[in-house]
C-alpha cells in the first residue's frame, strides 16, 4: 500500500504509516489500490465497465431525431402557409382559379384570372409532402441503423444544403458526422 499523506510505501495490513504516522484507511470494496510497478487490481465480481462510445454513436441518434424534426417542420410550415397562398392566388371557397380573383388579402376585385398560379398550390403541396417524407425516411434509417441509411443521409444533406438556415445547419452536421472514412467503417459494423 501507499500512504495517501506522504506517498511512502507501507506494508500490507499496516494501519499507520511508518514515515508520517497517518492513519491508513482500508480501500472501499476491499480492493487494494494499485502498487507502483504492479498491474491494476481486477474489478469486483459483477462489475462490467461501460463500453466506450465512438464519435458516430454519440451523434447518430441525435442526427436521426433532427431529420424527423425537419420533416415535421416542413409539413407544419406548409400547413400554415397554405391558407394564405390560397387566399392570395384567389378562389378560396369557390375552388382555386375559378372566376374572379379577389386581390391580395381580400381587398376588392381584380379583373384577371390567376388560374395558372392556383394550379401551383397542389404541386407545391405534393413537393412539400415528398420532401417531408424523405426527411422522415432519412431519420428512420439513421435511428434504426439501416445499411443504406448513411448514403441516403449524405444525399439528403447535399440536397438540403441550400435550405438556409435550418437545412444548411443540419446538412453540415450530417456531413460532419457521416462523411469521414472511419464513420463509414463504423456504420457498416453497427448496421444490421
Amino acid at each position: 500500500m501507499i500512504c495517501s499523506k506522504c506517498g511512502a510505501a507501507v506494508g500490507a495490513g499496516a494501519r499507520f504509516c511508518a514515515v508520517c504516522g497517518a492513519a491508513l484507511e482500508a480501500p472501499a470494496g476491499g480492493v487494494p489500490p494499485a502498487q507502483p510497478g504492479m498491474p491494476p487490481p481486477a474489478p469486483p465480481m459483477g462489475y462490467a465497465p461501460l463500453p466506450m462510445r465512438s464519435r458516430l454513436q454519440n451523434h447518430l441518434r441525435t442526427l436521426g431525431i433532427l431529420w424527423v424534426i425537419l420533416g415535421v417542420y416542413r409539413l407544419l410550415g406548409w400547413m400554415f402557409a397554405l391558407p394564405f397562398m390560397g387566399g392570395f392566388f384567389g378562389g378560396m371557397g369557390r375552388g382555386w382559379g375559378h372566376g374572379m380573383m379577389y386581390g391580395p388579402f381580400g381587398h376588392g376585385d381584380v379583373p384577371f384570372n390567376h388560374s395558372w398560379m392556383a394550379t401551383l398550390i397542389p404541386m407545391i403541396t405534393l413537393m412539400v409532402v415528398l420532401m417531408a417524407g424523405f426527411s422522415f425516411l432519412v431519420g428512420y434509417a439513421l435511428l434504426t441503423h439501416q445499411s443504406w441509411g448513411r448514403i441516403l443521409a449524405i444525399i439528403a444533406a447535399v440536397l438540403t444544403l441550400l435550405k438556409f438556415p435550418l437545412g444548411t445547419a443540419l446538412a453540415i452536421y450530417t456531413l460532419w458526422v457521416l462523411l469521414p472514412a472511419d464513420s463509414a467503417a463504423e456504420y457498416e459494423r453497427i448496421a444490421p
